[in-house]
């Protein structure tokens, strides 16, 4: 990034300690334009003055805690602006939970949030906030860059059938383009300055998922030793519930890892044998546990984006495969593009049907439409399928089996209060 990246941080002043503590560590980013109200002089209109720099800024770090959703002035100008400016895609804005608060029913939780894994700073002893503190910047840098190399760089610059012309959805920026293949018979053109910046960074991103799905297929190996060596045999619906549990931990990877900024639900979905449909296995959207909501069912005997990535043995983007699409318009819904993988390994079969599928939608695809090119064209499925068959490895369980001998118990949500 040539130029600073300006960030604005909104805060209770209630916090002002939190705030320091941030700031100390945003002060290493060299290419960071930090700003809060501090910085206001005598004489200047602070209100005109905080306006003007959410306005001009490209990140907005806010500081959440109960003091902070009680502030008037942060609730109906702050965020206000704040999330306007990130939704329409203009700003980046991340929030930082450093208190224990009901944030989960603002709009706020549609967002991803820092640090990982959500333990609120206040909560983190002191010897251990800077550690805590360097990953949660290392994360803003990270998203920031990806951030930032898509607002400005409007990467994309058209999409086409093979043989066939498609409007041009984005003006160019560089004589320098990559046309890169998609899955049947599409292909992309994307901004070679972009590609080989963003090709190193999604390297570190994929190790960093696989190192915290290994972590976390750790911790399920020493459960099952420890059970094991109690002479404790996991029953069935034990089991179902520690893969719904896991894929659940999968999808708040991908997030939080990929996609920082939020916008985004990751989902598995399983296939119902009885009813010939795929049903909802596990969801999160934008980093937050969020279960309880509907997905439409997709038939197995027909049609649709999962069968069709099956049959053809690839992943499939929405956008440059709308023929197959099941349901609603998307244009009508929440989440405007999707991304459809199929685990394809012979061990997630049943009868030659595929039992898992795994989807990635976004809300606004302007803001993640290349990384989610990339995704499909490392064939991201293969990756995670390889994770998924490592933690059946470390619990001795046969994932298909399991599912298919409670796919009734799934189906009715009976893990759901076991977060």
């Amino acid at each position: 990034m040539a130029k600073k990246v300006k960030v604005f941080i909104s805060y209770s002043h209630k916090d002002t300690a939190f705030r320091e503590e941030l700031g100390a560590h945003l002060s290493l980013w060299s290419d960071g334009e930090i700003w809060c109200d501090r910085k206001i002089l005598g004489g200047e209109g602070w209100d005109d003055k905080i306006i003007s720099k959410l306005r001009e800024s490209d990140v907005i770090i806010m500081l959440l805690s109960a003091n902070f959703f009680a502030s008037e002035y942060i609730q109906n100008v702050e965020m206000r602006i704040a999330l306007e400016r990130h939704i329409s895609g203009n700003a980046l804005a991340i929030g930082i939970l450093i208190k224990d608060c009901a944030y989960q029913g603002t709009p706020i939780a549609k967002f991803q949030l820092l640090p990982r894994g959500l333990k609120p700073i206040a909560t983190i002893s002191t010897t251990k906030r800077d550690t805590v503190y360097a990953q949660v910047i290392n994360d803003i840098i990270a998203s920031v860059r990806n951030f930032i190399d898509t607002r400005d760089g409007e990467t994309l610059h058209s999409t086409k059938s093979l043989g066939s012309t498609v409007e041009k959805t984005y003006k160019s920026t560089s004589k320098s383009l990559y046309i890169i293949p998609m899955p049947y018979n599409r292909e992309v053109k994307v901004d070679s300055d972009f590609f080989t910046s963003a090709m190193p960074h999604f390297s570190e991103q994929l190790r960093i998922f696989t190192n915290l799905s290994i972590r976390n297929i750790n911790e399920y190996r020493k459960g099952y030793e420890k059970r094991s060596e109690g002479g404790h045999k996991s029953a069935s619906e034990d089991s179902a519930r520690m893969i719904q549990q896991f894929l659940q931990r999968l999808c708040r990877g991908v997030n939080e890892v990929f996609f920082t900024w939020g916008g985004v639900r990751t989902h598995f979905r399983y296939l119902h044998t009885d009813k010939n449909q795929y049903l909802k296995l596990a969801a999160v959207a934008s980093g937050e546990y969020d279960y309880n909501y509907g997905m439409k069912p997709m038939p197995s005997d027909n049609i649709c984006m999962i069968t069709k990535a099956a049959e053809l043995k690839t992943p499939l983007i929405y956008s440059l495969n709308k023929e197959w699409h099941y349901g609603d318009d998307p244009s009508i819904r929440p989440f405007k593009d999707y991304v459809t993988f199929v685990m394809m390994d012979d061990i997630f079969t049943h009868r030659g049907e595929y039992v898992l599928s795994m989807g990635i939608s976004f809300d606004t695809p302007k803001m993640h439409r290349d990384l989610y090119y990339i995704l499909t064209l490392c064939r991201f499925d293969v990756i995670v399928s390889g994770i998924i068959k490592h933690f059946a490895d470390a619990i001795n369980v046969d994932i298909v089996d399991t599912i298919l001998q409670n796919k009734d118990l799934i189906e009715q949500g009976f893990y759901s209060h076991s977060m």
